[in-house]
């Protein structure tokens, strides 16, 4: 597993889902010591400033919230290419599309160089794509090509929050 080949990183698992119980018995059976599970939180995104990067493990995504919030809080992501992932990220510096294969992923994960990482251009890329101002510039713009309005031009201007059609 990819855990065994990391062993030197501590992985804290934030979260408790259907899986939990069967990635309780899978630590305790292999007596991994380098997972730590701090279950359910009310206020998840409090704790990415706590670690050095964020792994997303799912094979079924679509593009989760999480890797938003990791990216606004500029740690670097490694990330399995699920749903529109890989579209959406594959190109952001800072964000490493695993395998699946755990070889290949551990190496990824150990071969990062933090020290060529530029957090700030990852919370840039995170403001600019999902950001209030970066969402309404876009949907204003997608507003403008299908033939509507353009977006209004005054700083009272916001989007109300649903659905946009």
């Amino acid at each position: 597993s990819l855990v065994d080949r990391i062993p030197e990183y501590q992985l804290v698992v934030v979260g408790a889902g259907p899986e939990r119980s069967r990635l309780d018995r899978f630590v305790t059976n292999r007596q991994i010591t380098n997972v730590t599970f701090v279950g359910h939180k009310e206020n998840p995104e409090q704790y990415y400033n706590f670690f050095d990067a964020f792994l997303l493990t799912s094979k079924i995504e679509g593009t989760p919230l999480t890797i938003v919030e990791a990216m606004m809080c500029g740690i670097p992501v490694f990330t399995m290419p699920a749903g529109e992932i890989e579209y959406n990220y594959s190109e952001v510096e800072g964000v490493t599309i695993l395998t699946g294969s755990a070889e290949e992923d551990a190496s990824k994960i150990k071969g990062f160089d933090y020290s060529r990482f530029d957090k700030n251009n990852m919370i840039n890329f995170s403001k600019n794509m999902h950001g209030i101002e970066g969402v309404k510039k876009r949907f204003f713009d997608a507003l403008s090509c299908s033939g509507l309005p353009e977006s209004p031009q005054n700083d009272d201007s916001f989007l109300l929050p649903g659905v946009y059609v």
